[in-house]
């Protein structure tokens, strides 16, 4: 029985862009709490329409207020609420667009963290090509190593299947309040790789 491993790289230039942000606020009145987050996602939103996109594109993936506790004399003491709201901006990459949104964080009265990822819109292409890739390479593995030894490959009796990792993209991740209107984003980034591996068991025939 032979054993092979076939290792599967393929990349793409980024194609598309996910904008993470999140609001957060702290207060012991519950009613504060929200009141404050509604006026930081108003602001958020007001700030995204001046670059050019729509309230509809900006997306909530996350909100929750809860209360927070800390440990005082060995009891645990009530210490206010947190709020917090997650939410996503996706588009097309495109560099002037993005520095549009980027120049309208800065300059407008946006309290929030926020993330850029770059990715490509069609990943799972990506992973089957990946995967593809990798066969191929464990099948020339095989075979050539077939022809140096003088025998022939018979039939497969396993094949083993490592799910496709995807080597993590470039991520941006800035404080929009700690940054000088003047400052701009100048950002080349890398390509999304994605790498896939099989391990393939093949009879020998002599």
């Amino acid at each position: 029985m032979l054993k092979v491993i076939g290792v599967g790289e393929v990349s793409k230039p980024v194609d598309f862009l996910v904008v993470s942000f999140m609001l957060q606020s702290e207060d012991y009145d519950y009613q504060e709490v929200l009141r404050k987050l509604n006026l930081k996602s108003r602001a958020l939103r007001e700030s995204i329409n001046k670059a050019g996109f729509n309230d509809n594109d900006l997306k909530t993936l996350n909100y929750k207020i809860e209360p927070r506790y800390q440990y005082q004399d060995g009891r645990s003491v009530f210490n206010g609420y947190r709020g917090t709201h997650d939410l996503v901006l996706e588009f097309a990459y495109d560099k002037e667009r993005l520095n549009r949104l980027f120049t309208s964080l800065l300059t407008s009265n946006v309290d929030a963290l926020f993330s850029l990822d770059f990715t490509v819109k069609e990943s799972q292409i990506l992973k089957d090509e990946a995967l593809k890739e990798a066969i191929n390479s464990a099948f020339h593995n095989a075979n050539l190593i077939a022809r140096s030894a003088n025998f022939k490959l018979g039939k497969i009796i396993n094949i083993i299947y490592d799910e496709p990792r995807a080597i993590p993209y470039p991520r941006l991740r800035i404080e929009a309040m700690s940054y000088a209107p003047k400052d701009s984003l100048d950002v080349v980034p890398s390509d999304v790789k994605e790498t896939a591996t099989v391990h393939i068991e093949f009879e020998i025939i002599h």
